[in-house]
């Protein structure tokens, strides 16, 4: 698979996971966190959503989603540290 096509599933997961997990949460302060992680993904929201999602049906989609996110910018880094040693 190529890398944008890999980006691309990444990204879709991740899509897929957050519209999972607004949809069964009902409107609360967790959902609220939910969708601020939703427009402003950050370390302490995405830890918030990972502690929230305890116990909740979507959390494996998120974590897989997180997974795949965090192996694209892995290869990415070190393509980038690769070339950068290469100069």
């Amino acid at each position: 698979m190529r890398q944008s096509d890999e980006t691309r599933f990444a990204a879709h997961a991740w899509d897929y996971a957050m519209g999972r997990s607004l949809r069964s949460t009902a409107v609360s302060p967790e959902r609220h966190i939910l969708i601020a992680r939703q427009e402003r993904p950050t370390l302490p929201t995405i830890l918030a959503v990972l502690a929230i999602g305890r116990g909740r049906p979507w959390l494996p989609l998120i974590e897989a989603a997180l997974v795949q996110i965090g192996i694209i910018a892995i290869r990415t880094l070190l393509k980038d540290t690769k070339n950068d040693h290469c100069d």
